[in-house]
C-alpha cells in the first residue's frame, strides 16, 4: 500500500530516460540542477546510511522531480493536462473535504486508532472535535498542502459541484490547523487576484463573497468556532505559541549546523531503523531549508536549490497568466508552496507533489502558448476560448 503511489509515479521514468539528454535544449536546465542535487544525496547516502533508508528516502525526493519533468517535457498536451488536473482536484476537494468534515465531528474507530499507533501527537486528540484533520491522508499538513491547491484551483472553474466542494473543502482546510497553508492560501489569492484582468478580478471577488457568505455562518457554530478562532488567534501572540516556539529552537540551534556541512548526510540521514520493532522511523526536521542542507549539504543544495530559485524566477516572468486563469492559479500554488519551505519540507513526498507538479505544468504552458505563436496580447483570443471551454 505504502510502495503504490511511488510505482504509479515511477511509470514517467521512461520519460526521463528518454529526454534527459535533450532536455538543456527544451529548457529543461533547472531539472537537470535539481536532479544531479538528488543524485549526489543518492551516492552520498550509500556511503553513510543503510541501503533501506537510503531508497525509502530517494523515493520522496525523485518522485517529485519524475512527474514534474514529464509534465514539462510533455508541454504539447498541456490543454488536456489542464483539464484532467482540475477535475482531478475538483473531486479531490469535494470527497476529501467532506470525509475531513466528517472525521472532524465523529472521529471514526479507524482513525482514533491510526492516530494511537502512529504516536502522532501533533494531529491531536482521538475524540470528536479533538482532531486535527487530515482527512484520507496520514497527517494534517500534506492533507492541507492538497487542499490549499484545490480551493486555489476552483476558482479557476465553475459548475455546479463547485459550491459543495468549496463549502466542505474551506471547512476540512480549517479544521486542520495549518497555518502555513492558511497563509500560502492567502498568498495564492493575492497573486491571482494580482495577475488577472479586471474581468477575471471580479469574478474572482464575487467567488469568494459566496464563499465567505457559505462557511461563516457554520463556523459560528459551538465548537468549530472555539478551535478555528482559536488557532487564528495565535497569529497575533506567536511568541506565545508552542509551535513557532519549536521552530525557532530549531533554527537557532541547528541553523549552523545545517550550514556547516558541506558534503551532507545523505539520504536516508533522517530515516533510522528500530532494531527492536524491525520497523523505520523517521525524525522529522521542521524546515525545507534546513533539510535540504542537512541532507545534500552544499554540493547537492547548490544545484538543486539553484533549479528551484531558476524556476520560480522564470515563471514570475510569464505574462500569459493575465489570460489563463488556470495557469494563474498553477503559478500561485507553486511559489506559495515554496515560499512555505521554511517552516516544513514541502519540496518531498506528497508535498512536493504539489509543488513541483505545479511549477512544471506551469512552464508547459508557457512552452504551449509560445508554439502557437500567442505572444502578443491580441493573440490570447485563443487562450480565452480555452478558458471558457474548460469553465462551462
Amino acid at each position: 500500500m505504502l510502495v503504490a503511489p511511488y510505482l504509479v509515479v515511477f511509470v514517467t521514468i521512461g520519460t526521463l530516460f528518454r529526454y534527459l539528454p535533450s532536455a538543456h535544449r527544451q529548457g529543461g536546465l533547472p531539472f537537470l540542477l535539481t536532479f544531479a542535487g538528488v543524485f549526489y544525496a543518492f551516492l552520498i547516502g550509500l556511503v553513510y546510511n543503510q541501503p533501506v533508508p537510503v531508497a525509502r528516502s530517494l523515493l520522496d525526493w525523485l518522485s517529485p522531480l519524475l512527474l514534474a519533468f514529464h509534465l514539462f517535457i510533455n508541454w504539447r498536451d498541456y490543454p488536456s493536462y489542464r483539464q484532467n488536473i482540475q477535475r482531478t482536484f475538483l473531486w479531490c476537494v469535494l470527497i476529501t473535504g467532506a470525509y475531513g468534515v466528517y472525521q472532524f465531528a465523529v472521529a471514526p474507530e479507524w482513525d482514533r486508532f491510526w492516530l494511537l499507533q502512529s504516536k502522532l501527537t501533533s494531529a491531536g486528540d482521538p475524540i470528536p472535535f479533538g482532531i486535527r484533520v487530515w482527512s484520507t491522508m496520514h497527517s494534517p499538513g500534506p492533507f492541507a498542502n492538497v487542499m490549499q491547491a484545490g480551493l486555489l484551483l476552483l476558482f479557476t472553474s465553475s459548475g455546479p459541484l463547485n459550491f459543495p466542494a468549496s463549502t466542505v473543502g474551506y471547512l476540512s482546510f480549517l479544521f486542520t490547523q495549518v497555518r502555513t497553508c492558511w497563509g500560502g492560501w492567502l498568498l495564492g489569492i493575492i497573486m491571482i487576484l494580482g495577475s488577472a484582468k479586471a474581468r477575471i478580478q471580479m469574478r474572482l471577488f464575487i467567488t469568494i463573497l459566496v464563499m465567505v457568505m457559505c462557511v461563516l455562518p457554520l463556523l459560528t457554530i459551538q465548537p468549530f468556532s472555539k478551535i478555528v478562532a482559536a488557532r487564528f488567534e495565535s497569529f497575533s501572540n506567536l511568541e506565545e505559541d508552542q509551535s513557532y516556539r519549536d521552530r525557532s529552537k530549531t533554527y537557532d540551534t541547528q541553523l549552523n549546523i545545517a550550514l556547516s556541512n558541506t558534503l551532507g548526510n545523505g539520504f536516508g540521514n533522517i530515516w533510522k531503523l528500530n532494531e527492536e520493532t524491525g520497523q523505520i522511523e523517521v525524525a522529522v526536521i521542521d524546515s525545507g531549508i534546513l533539510d535540504m542542507f542537512f541532507t545534500l549539504g552544499w554540493f547537492g543544495a547548490i544545484p538543486y536549490l539553484g533549479g528551484l530559485i531558476l524556476i520560480i524566477f522564470t515563471i514570475s516572468k510569464y505574462s500569459e497568466v493575465r489570460f489563463d486563469s488556470f495557469m494563474s492559479a498553477a503559478r500561485a500554488i507553486a511559489i506559495s508552496c515554496s515560499a512555505q519551505l521554511i517552516g516544513y519540507s514541502a519540496m518531498i513526498g506528497l508535498s512536493g507533489m504539489i509543488l513541483w507538479s505545479f511549477l512544471a505544468i506551469t512552464m508547459a504552458a508557457h512552452k504551449y502558448y509560445q508554439h502557437q505563436g500567442m505572444t502578443a496580447p491580441n493573440q490570447y483570443q485563443g487562450v480565452t476560448a480555452l478558458n471558457e471551454r474548460s469553465t462551462t
